[in-house]
């Protein structure tokens, strides 16, 4: 008998109209599924931070009433997001001078924004007490509000009398970060220290 050779399948590959249906439904499951993941990114990444200032600031009480001086966390530049030390304060005036002791540093992060009201821009100071206090010894009424720009998500920190720290979640716009007379006029200074002499020639 004679044999014959059986006929070789040949694959069938995809027409280009499925090919374009499935790259379609990929791109509506990205656009449904990217925005909730960047949102959860940047909740916790404002969570991180919210978590990492209010143990700082329980660190600066818990020291002042432990050493029986003034502990202050301040930030070390302009603005919060820039990072902020613990440090003993002796003097009471909220910023860090040289020769005192640094109890904790945090590098902070640009992509979240902290604002904070009032004294509290600058420095939190606490007395041997644990108590809030202006560096003229005044009660500091504190509050830091933590978020990223592009999400509705915030945390606020919130600080009684006592000195003690409480957590908000809130909901709203991410605010527009202030600036205070003193910032202002530091801004100023450092551009105008960096900007170049202007030279102007007159006819003689």
């Amino acid at each position: 008998m004679k044999a014959y050779p059986r006929p070789r399948r040949v694959g069938r590959g995809g027409s280009v109209i499925e090919t374009l249906m499935a790259i379609a439904i990929l791109a509506i499951l990205a656009s449904i599924g990217y925005p909730a993941a960047r949102d959860w990114v940047h909740f916790t990444r404002t969570r991180t931070i919210s978590a990492q200032l209010s143990s700082h600031l329980a660190l600066a009480r818990a020291s002042a009433i432990a050493r029986g001086q003034p502990v202050a966390i301040s930030p070390q530049s302009m603005h919060w997001e820039s990072g902020w030390r613990v440090h003993l304060d002796p003097n009471a005036n909220g910023q860090w001078d040289e020769g005192e002791a640094v109890l904790a540093l945090h590098e902070g992060d640009r992509r979240v924004r902290i604002q904070a009201q009032g004294a509290a821009q600058r420095y939190v100071l606490f007395d041997p007490s644990g108590r809030p206090i202006q560096h003229n010894g005044a009660f500091l009424a504190s509050a830091f509000l933590v978020c990223t720009p592009s999400t509705d998500r915030l945390t606020a920190l919130v600080m009684n009398a006592a000195g003690r720290v409480r957590a908000e979640p809130r909901w709203g716009p991410c605010p527009v970060p202030r600036v205070s007379g003193v910032q202002r006029s530091q801004q100023s200074a450092a551009v105008r220290d960096a900007s170049p002499p202007v030279f102007v020639f007159w006819p003689s």
